[in-house]
């Protein structure tokens, strides 16, 4: 009897630790759920204003409605200087739109309006708010295949030593780029963005005749195309980046858990106890309830 004592005591101990650590799990994951930032109604509202009125802007500016923009883009600037970014985006972010807002309103006040120059700044706000307000999957992401393209077409000219085909293909990338540049800075790190910038500024340079070398260009292609893929969470680096999808019901999934390895210690519990019971017990009782 002592021995089934001594047995069933490390059992219950162990079963007790297991609980008291999936219930620490659970309060965890519970924890670190309520630590995520979620912007009130009423700022998620503001955000969502914004959008609508950058959505307005473009439609105008695209339509040659430039009267229209104008008032637009005024709109959308002082809701831009109002609205509160807590928990959507970092101060990185905030300023990065609010330069988009003064483009295009340098843009759009130009003594000699250009439509192509209007139209674009229209189209960083409208990406830039919808960045905003879909964390998920903005508009943005869209862009990855023409930026490949560019970045292709750039890989090509280099191949070829053709530094006039290589200018032109930057050109177009710096172009493709800059249009969700603001987008880049609200929805990723600093750092990311901010590699974004200094390659495109090492290529600025390299593409001039002055210093155009192959070498050079290729290796800084290399760094390019794998700081793009991460950006846009692609490939090998889509494993790094990507946020850890946790269960809707962590709580559920954790006492369900905790359930089954209870269960299981009680059986293995039960289990020894009788075999030690039937280990000490005198050959004479073994035959009780029907035996000899």
């Amino acid at each position: 009897m002592n021995i089934g004592r001594i047995g069933r005591i490390p059992l219950c101990l162990l079963g007790l630790f297991v609980m008291l650590a999936l219930a620490g799990c659970g309060r965890g994951q519970t924890d670190s759920a309520n630590s995520i930032q979620v912007p009130p109604a009423e700022e998620a509202g503001q955000l969502q204003t914004l959008n609508i009125k950058a959505d307005e802007l473009y439609k105008h500016a695209a339509a040659g409605q430039y009267l229209e923009a104008r008032q637009a883009l005024e709109e959308f600037g002082t809701l831009a200087a109002s609205a509160s970014y807590a928990g959507v985006t970092g101060i990185e972010g905030v300023n990065a739109l609010t330069d988009a807002v003064v483009e295009a309103k340098r843009q759009f006040n130009a003594a000699r309006l250009d439509p192509e120059k209007v139209v674009h700044s229209a189209a960083r706000l409208k990406l830039a708010a919808d960045a905003l307000t879909h964390k998920k999957q903005p508009m943005w992401l869209h862009y990855y295949k023409v930026l490949n393209g560019d970045t292709g077409r750039l890989e090509e000219a280099v191949a070829k030593g053709n530094q006039a085909a290589a200018k032109a293909a930057f050109v177009a990338l710096s172009g493709h780029y800059d249009a969700i540049r603001p987008s880049v800075w609200i929805s990723r790190t600093p750092e990311e963005a901010e590699r974004m910038d200094s390659l495109l500024t090492f290529f600025a340079k390299q593409v001039e005749p002055a210093a155009f070398q192959k070498e050079t260009l290729e290796g800084g292609l290399r760094q390019w195309r794998e700081t793009l893929s991460a950006l846009f969470r692609k490939g090998d680096d889509q494993s790094v980046y990507l946020p850890i999808i946790e269960p809707d019901q962590p709580i559920l999934w954790t006492l369900t858990i905790g359930m089954v390895i209870a269960t299981v210690l009680a059986f293995a519990g039960w289990r020894m106890i009788r075999v030690e019971r039937e280990a000490v017990r005198p050959p004479r009782f073994r035959g009780m309830g029907g035996g000899r």
